[in-house]
Order: C-alpha cells, then structure tokens, then sequence
C-alpha cells in the first residue's frame, strides 16, 4: 500500500514539474517576442553534399513579398520584414560618446511583432518608413551608453556614420541566456 502511494506521489510531483517548468518556458519566450512566430531568411551558405559553400543566389525576400504574405495569408496577423546587421557597428552620440551594437532595419509593425515595451518616445512609423526618415529605436543599454541618465528622444546620433535622430527609448527585454 505504502509502494502505491508513493509511487502516486511521485507521478504528481512529476507532473506539477513540468508544468511549472512549461509556464517559465513560456514566459521566457514571451519576453524574447512571444511563441507564435515564425522566420524566413537567406541563409549565406548553404550545404553541397558533405560541404557547406557561399549561396550564390541572387533571390531575397522583397518588401513587396511581405505585404503580399501579409495580404494574402489570413492566419498572418503581421508580418515583419528585418535586415540585421550583427558585428558592432560603431554608434555615436552627440557628445562623443561611443559604444558598438548591432542592429536591425526594421518597419513599423516590428514593434507589434515582438510585444516591444516603450520607455519614452514613439516607435517608427508607416510614414517614416515611406519617408525613409533617418530615425531609430535605441535599447535600454545603448541609450545609457550613449546618453547616461539623459532621455536620447529627439537626440542625434550616427549610425555607421549616418545620421539619425533617436525617437524612442526601449525598456530592455531579457531572456533566460
């Protein structure tokens, strides 16, 4: 009798576990932009037999293919299209400073996409995109890099030593990494 309840026991231990450990994943994930996404990139190498060699290819995703996925697929609720770059570029503030980052070409629904939370500021727009207006997000850690206890709205800054104006402040997501 004893065997039969603690083996009971255990089995119900077992699976309150991997719920608890299921709610942190989720959570976790949800942090990083939520569960429910999917990517589509071109890798730059791509496999030839037992060999990995450059892709020579010359088809990328337009922006056009992105509207049409969004258009055309109704299960879509957005989609995002996204040019990293991910070495540190150098970015300078207007007083000097310097701190190296990487970054992402993003529009406007990115922020809906990943479940961003705004810290001051706005984030880019339709209008600043079809304008191809010189403004960018900063990360909490970049901003405090840049500009220390100073709101960067509005602030200027270059890019890879292209000008641009800061237009928002992103509160810092983290991740269980």
């Amino acid at each position: 009798m004893l065997g039969i309840i603690i083996g009971v026991a255990s089995v119900l231990a077992m699976i309150a576990i991997g719920d608890g450990a299921k709610v942190i994943v989720l959570q976790d994930a949800q942090k990083l932009g939520g569960v429910n996404q999917f990517t589509m990139y071109r890798s730059s190498h791509k496999r030839v037999g037992s060999r990995w060699v450059p892709n020579r290819s010359n088809e990328y995703f337009k922006y056009e293919d992105v509207l049409a996925i969004e258009a055309e697929c109704p299960s879509v609720k957005v989609a995002v299209p996204r040019i990293p770059a991910w070495r540190g570029v150098l970015i300078q503030g207007g007083d000097g400073a310097e701190t190296r980052s990487g970054y992402n070409g993003v529009n406007a629904s990115f922020s809906e996409a990943m479940d961003w939370d705004l810290q001051q500021g706005r984030f880019i727009s339709d209008e600043d995109v079809d304008n191809e207006a010189k403004v960018c997000v900063l990360g909490s850690e970049v901003a405090a890099n840049l500009f220390a206890s100073q709101s960067p709205v509005g602030k200027r800054l270059k890019l890879a030593k292209v000008p641009a104006v800061v237009s928002i402040d992103m509160v810092e997501k983290t991740g269980s990494g």
